[in-house]
């Protein structure tokens, strides 16, 4: 039987170290779909050319939520992310001047994963 490595990513945010491991084929497939459910309109709007694009796209994105609950979205897009050889803990690794590590390790998560799928249909 043949090796199976999943492929990571070292990301350093401030003075952390974060470990992100690459999702597999069906939990891409699964989430992709609920991440692009919540930003793809706004993303949309954020490349229009206009003066408003940032602050549309930004109230799209709220209309898009809804009452969604984003945690257990966000817990998923974290499932593979280490820190310290230890599994990231939503509740208590981006608490206070931390909490601005959370959007930024997010996009990298998600670029590591679908980037090059973005970049070949050039969304």
């Amino acid at each position: 039987m043949s090796e199976f490595t999943i492929p990571s990513k070292e990301v350093t945010i401030g003075d952390v170290d974060y470990r992100v491991l690459a999702f597999l084929g069906t939990k891409s497939v699964t989430l992709v779909g609920k991440v692009m459910k919540i930003v793809g309109p706004s993303i949309s709007e954020f490349f229009n050319e206009t003066e408003d694009a940032t602050t549309n796209a930004i109230k799209v994105f709220s209309q898009s939520l809804g009452d969604q609950d984003l945690a257990p979205i966000v817990k998923e897009l974290l499932a593979g992310v280490t820190k310290e050889g230890k599994a990231v803990n939503l509740d208590r690794d981006f608490i206070g001047e931390n909490f601005a590590h959370l959007p930024k390790l997010l996009v990298e998560v998600c670029m590591f994963n679908w980037g090059s799928a973005f970049r070949e249909i050039s969304i």
